[in-house]
C-alpha cells in the first residue's frame, strides 16, 4: 500500500494422514480413521506509523477443516476419531 504500510491475503491447504488404531481391546469398533484436511484463509495488514514509532498490525482468519481428527485417553490407550468438521475463525 506505502512504504510503511502492507496488506495481504493468504489461501493454503493441509493434509494430515489416517491410520490404525493400535488398541490393545480388540472389541474397539472403530480401528480406522481418516485423512483430516484443512483449508485456511487469512487476511491483515501491517503498518509503521509516526515516524515508525507505532506498530499496527491485524489479521483475520478462518480454517475450514474436513474429518477432524482427535483423540480420546482409554484406559487401554489413546484412541484416534474423525469428527466430520470444524470451523476455526478469529482476529488478531
Amino acid at each position: 500500500v506505502s512504504d510503511d504500510s502492507l496488506a495481504y491475503v493468504s489461501h493454503s491447504t493441509g493434509y494430515r494422514s489416517g491410520g490404525i488404531n493400535q488398541a490393545i481391546n480388540p472389541l474397539v469398533g472403530n480401528a480406522i480413521y481418516e485423512p483430516e484436511s484443512v483449508r485456511a484463509w487469512e487476511a491483515g495488514f501491517k503498518s509503521m506509523l509516526f515516524d515508525r514509532r507505532v506498530r499496527v498490525n491485524a489479521a483475520a482468519y478462518h480454517n475450514k477443516y474436513s474429518n477432524l481428527q482427535f483423540q480420546v485417553l482409554q484406559l487401554n490407550g489413546p484412541i484416534a476419531y474423525n469428527a466430520p468438521g470444524a470451523n476455526v475463525k478469529g482476529v488478531e
